[in-house]
């Protein structure tokens, strides 16, 4: 059938209710109708070959998941991810929150849109905000790392990594401080441990 790609598309057609209909998904059926048999008769069918088992043992031992899958060919290290110069939408959260401890240090207010670089800030701070902004990028670095390198359902997931840092850092978090200064300090100590 593959080398008659007319015959392999008949087949599929007369044999898809008893073969693919409930097997595709355990979702829901996937019944043969409307724009989905048009689509599957204007098929070109000829495209579909042979591919032998070693090459896609290879494939899939060259990609994130092969570690996984045959404990070798441990991923590449990931190249860190470094703060570009002007704030980023993805750390806007993480920012404002030093911000709100930066305003209650400095007490005047300083409006986290203004700030675009380190300008504006007391001594010192512009040092702690590179400085958090060097270690999100490195988290962010270490999250895609391992969201790339694992399956989403596997003990390593970002998920899970996500949760348990987060699980800790909110017990440091929500024990009493006398300043926004002493939580960021007591949090970010925890959350590097």
């Amino acid at each position: 059938m593959l080398r008659n790609p007319e015959d392999l598309k008949a087949q599929l057609l007369e044999n898809w209710t008893s073969h693919c209909q409930k097997k595709i998904t355990d979702e829901c059926e996937v019944e043969l109708t409307g724009d989905f048999r048009d689509y599957v008769e204007r098929f070109d069918f000829s495209i579909v070959k042979n591919k032998p088992i070693m090459s896609i043992i290879d494939e899939h031992r060259a990609s994130s998941y092969g570690y996984i899958r045959f404990g070798v060919d441990r991923p590449e290290k990931p190249k860190t991810l470094t703060p570009p110069e002007r704030f980023e939408k993805s750390e806007l959260v993480y920012l404002n929150a030093l911000f709100e401890v930066c305003r209650e240090y400095i007490s005047r207010e300083t409006p986290l849109l203004r700030i675009e670089k380190n300008t504006d800030l007391p001594p010192n701070w512009d040092k702690i905000i590179g400085r958090q902004r060097d270690y999100f990028y490195s988290f962010e670095t270490i999250r895609r790392a391992v969201r790339d390198a694992f399956t989403p359902n596997s003990y390593y997931s970002v998920d899970i990594l996500y949760d348990s840092i987060y699980e800790i850092v909110l017990e440091v978090y929500e024990q009493e401080y006398q300043t926004g200064k002493e939580r960021l300090d007591a949090v970010l100590h925890c959350a590097a441990n």
